[in-house]
């Protein structure tokens, strides 16, 4: 995508001659994944309660997903930075639903539907973080989870926290910069963190008494 970019924008009079070029490289990209899709154990082959396998998800749905942003840098309509950190999220988004999918896969193989009757995957949980700094955070799926984006309240209903704001509480907050972007990006959040910490005290020339471990709300 990126030499097809820099050959039109350099050769604009020749930009014609890398269509062929681009439709070689896609085929052997998908090529590659269909390569990829049949190594897959037997579990990678199953339709589970994902509704899909990861099989599947190799050879059609990943595919499609970066197909729109490859295009985008490749004809110059998106930009190499945002093109390329929506490849770098579908990447790493695919990587967790074919770890999934082969789990579920298992499952499938071992206990049919009795155990997992219906699974859904919300890759598009981390979007916010990847569209306004290009990273994926954590601190995104917990918004997700806490917004309850996958299930909002049927008409003529409320959820308890719609109006007093869900409890969180977060166990292990360390230097606290999942707690921080949380309470940022969520007005209502009622946060309790709880973690150890060392009691040790410094003076201004470094100088410290060492205490014991403080169990912190």
């Amino acid at each position: 995508a990126l030499t097809a970019r820099l050959f039109c924008s350099s050769v604009t009079e020749r930009c014609a001659e890398m269509l062929g070029s681009w439709g070689s490289a896609w085929c052997l990209l998908r090529r590659r994944l269909t390569f990829a899709a049949r190594r897959l154990p037997r579990s990678g082959m199953v339709i589970s309660a994902l509704g899909t396998s990861a099989a599947m998800l190799l050879q059609g749905n990943f595919a499609t997903e970066i197909a729109v942003p490859l295009s985008g840098v490749a004809s110059g309509k998106v930009s190499i930075q945002a093109g390329i950190a929506a490849v770098e999220n579908a990447t790493a988004i695919y990587a967790e639903y074919v770890e999934h999918a082969l789990l579920l896969g298992q499952e499938q193989i071992h206990f049919g539907r009795s155990r997992v009757a219906r699974a859904l995957f919300h890759g598009e949980a981390s979007n916010p973080s990847v569209l306004s700094e290009g990273r994926i955070h954590r601190s995104d799926s917990l918004l997700y989870a806490l917004n309850g984006t996958w299930d909002s309240p049927q008409d003529g209903e409320t959820h308890a926290h719609s109006l007093l704001g869900p409890i969180m509480v977060e166990l292990g907050v360390e230097s606290g910069e999942c707690s921080e972007r949380l309470l940022s990006n969520h007005s209502t959040l009622r946060w309790r963190g709880v973690d150890i910490w060392d009691d040790s005290v410094k003076d201004l020339s470094g100088a410290g008494s060492r205490g014991g471990a403080l169990l912190l709300t």
